[in-house]
């Protein structure tokens, strides 16, 4: 089985705040954190972030690095014009009223159910 963004967003049920963008990236691996300077340092292409940051520096990160999507967790929502630099930069955002540890612990749990 393959994850793909749009498995992710119905089994966490995620928030999807691009809907304009398509969901059909593979995910293989995630990351968590909120310095930006970790993100830069340990993101590989393809991966999720899972953060609550929400500033227009996620988004550049998102797209230096090439993740799939980012997760802002803990209801957190960003301005109307970071959506709209993530709608022009193609990056995926979502959000999710969970905390950050328990999007990730299900995450996880989704990650390893495709390894098998």
């Amino acid at each position: 089985m393959t994850l793909r963004l749009s498995d992710l967003c119905n089994e966490l049920a995620l928030e999807n705040l691009t809907p304009a963008l398509p969901l059909d990236r593979e995910v293989r691996a995630a990351l968590v954190g909120d310095l930006l300077s970790d993100v830069l340092g340990a993101a590989k292409p393809g991966d999720l972030w899972v953060t609550v940051q929400r500033h227009q520096n996620v988004v550049a990160v998102a797209k230096v690095t090439d993740l799939a999507a980012v997760i802002l967790a803990r209801d957190v929502r960003p301005t109307a014009d970071v959506i709209t630099m993530a709608l022009e930069q193609e990056i995926v955002l979502l959000a999710s009223s969970l905390p950050a540890f328990d999007v990730c612990g299900r995450l996880y749990a989704l990650l390893q159910e495709d390894v098998r």
